[in-house]
């Protein structure tokens, strides 16, 4: 069965590099809320011959990652789960905005959305009785302080917390979980 792996955050930058190489030796489903983007980095891909999903979403929400699960579904057997959707934010502890909307999403985009996507990786691996590989891109900010970038650093100190428990646990099921 083909092998198929989930890419978030793959409509630019980052993610997009990393589904671009994955594209290479495996069939890729990207997620990205932003749908433009998302269409134009499937088509240079699709177009290069290579197998590929879109899933147009919010990674903060859980759906968004069953929608991602599904569509990997449809093309093979999931063997991996790259977590790289992410904002950054600039917060003065000082000055934090009063619209709190606004941190929330660096929050709920960074650290929810890769708790998710953890989550439905595992549920999937250990269903289908399949080893598997969770990466969740993380940051230098998760380990060390850098000026008025709290929040941002606080999601990815959690991000790499995250992904110690999943190898702790899951390690025994075959789930290899690293952060980079």
């Amino acid at each position: 069965m083909d092998e198929v792996v989930v890419v978030t955050g793959a409509a630019s930058g980052i993610g997009k590099a990393i589904a671009k190489k994955i594209s290479l030796r495996a069939r890729v489903v990207l997620v990205d809320v932003n749908e433009a983007n998302l269409a134009k980095v499937e088509k240079e891909i699709s177009g290069a011959g290579h197998q590929i999903a879109c899933v147009a979403g919010d990674v903060s929400k859980r759906t968004t990652h069953i929608q991602a699960e599904s569509a990997a579904r449809t093309l093979g057997a999931l063997v991996g789960w790259v977590n790289c959707a992410g904002i950054g934010g600039i917060f003065p502890l000082h000055n934090l905005p009063t619209n709190e909307s606004e941190l929330m999403k660096v929050w709920d985009v960074n650290q929810t959305g890769s708790l998710w996507g953890c989550a439905i990786a595992v549920e999937n691996f250990i269903k289908e009785k399949r080893k598997g590989s969770i990466v969740n891109i993380s940051s230098v900010h998760g380990k060390q302080a850098y000026l008025d970038h709290a929040l941002y650093e606080m999601s990815k100190a959690a991000i790499d917390a995250l992904t110690r428990n999943v190898a702790v646990v899951y390690g025994p099921y075959g789930i290899r979980a690293n952060s980079v």
